[in-house]
């Protein structure tokens, strides 16, 4: 589970690399869908350990 969000994850940043990463939107959308990921990440993991 782990191992496939850090794969996600890097598939954003070649994503966002592709997209122009300079422009302040790439890294904007970047940033909201890091910030999305992982705190999908921390509630999902976090409802498995209940």
């Amino acid at each position: 589970m782990y191992t496939v969000s850090i794969l996600r994850t890097v598939e954003l940043m070649e994503l966002s690399q592709f997209m122009a990463p300079t422009s302040l939107s790439g890294i904007i959308t970047f940033l909201v869908l890091f910030s999305a990921g992982v705190y999908f990440n921390i509630k999902v993991y976090g409802s498995k350990l209940r």
